[in-house]
């Protein structure tokens, strides 16, 4: 799945499995909210992020490991997991031999980004 997207809008994805999503923000906001289901595998989230703003809620399986990598320039990001301040790459213990895997990659360059991920 594939949004590239200038303006506003709430988003709500729910049930979701092993999916590949990729966000591509230029200019305007997006609140959206992400629900995993139970999946084994790796889902994949990629955000790019240009002049814009992303609110956005991650919930997990409690079994989910995740891994971030991004780069933040001229713009800020906040991602906190389960509750915990993350920054820059990160990555769970055991992700690499975790049966069920979210990896998210973001690059964000003249915008905001706030990120909860829990499980």
């Amino acid at each position: 799945m594939s949004i590239d997207f200038s303006g506003g809008i709430d988003l709500a994805l729910s049930s979701l499995g092993n999916t590949t999503i990729s966000i591509n923000l230029s200019g305007g906001g997006i609140n959206c909210s992400l629900k995993y289901g139970e999946y084994t595998g790796e889902s994949k989230l990629s955000i790019k992020i240009d002049d814009g703003a992303l609110n956005m809620d991650i919930e997990l399986p409690s079994n989910a490991k995740v891994r971030l990598d991004g780069s933040v320039s001229g713009g800020s990001c906040n991602i906190d997991v389960d509750g915990n301040r993350v920054s820059g790459n990160y990555m769970d213990q055991g992700y690499s031999s975790a049966s069920t895997r979210l990896y998210i990659s973001y690059n964000v360059s003249g915008g905001v980004a706030s990120m909860g991920i829990k499980r």
